[in-house]
């Protein structure tokens, strides 16, 4: 379903449930969260890479006002909402000093009856935690939950939003998982030939 959000363009794409402070300075910026921390509206973050706005980003919202310095500036805590697809970008809205515009919410399904995902994820964080986790404590775990647990970069992020069905968001992580495990048995492996040595 399509909504209108105001939007601060950024090189970060932020997953659902994911925190990240942010220090607020230009006016056009300091309009925007000042009203987010007035109303409990959230905002966008358009994806920024190379100097491009990219069609597909995050929604937050403000958890925190961390810091209120005398000319304005803000440092401010936020956390990830969903991820959209950007319809629109009018820059400036309307009446404002930022940019808006139309986005649709890309679905954050739920991967928890795949049984062989997440018993693989499960060894993936015991391999990676020394912990182990069940899978009641994944029930009704979606797709973005899991891959906040894998610490992808921005791209990953991007790429792993753009994918058009749930499947291949779940096969996606499973390769990032994958990837993850053969390079920790590479510098297990370094490390045991350099004792050795």
């Amino acid at each position: 379903m399509a909504k209108i959000l105001a939007h601060f363009p950024l090189n970060v794409m932020i997953l659902p449930g994911e925190k990240m402070r942010l220090h607020i300075f230009e006016p056009r910026y300091k309009q925007l969260i000042t009203e987010c921390l007035a109303t409990e509206k959230t905002f966008g973050i358009p994806f920024v890479a190379s100097s491009k706005l990219l069609n597909m980003g995050s929604e937050v919202k403000v958890t925190k006002l961390l810091t209120k310095f005398a000319n304005g500036e803000m440092d401010i805590e936020i956390e990830g909402v969903s991820m959209f697809y950007l319809i629109d970008f009018e820059d400036p809205m309307a009446g404002k000093l930022y940019a808006g515009g139309q986005v649709e919410r890309i679905e954050n399904s739920d991967c928890s009856d795949d049984a062989q995902l997440i018993n693989f994820f499960c060894s993936f964080y015991t391999s990676f935690n020394g912990k182990k986790l069940t899978n009641e404590s994944l029930q009704n775990i979606r797709i973005f939950d899991l891959a906040r647990w894998l610490n992808l970069n921005n791209q990953q992020k991007y790429e792993l939003a753009g994918l058009k069905s749930a499947r291949s968001r779940q096969l996606y992580l499973v390769h990032q998982m994958r990837f993850l495990l053969l390079i920790k048995e590479q510098e297990k492996k370094l490390k045991n030939n350099f004792l050795l040595n």
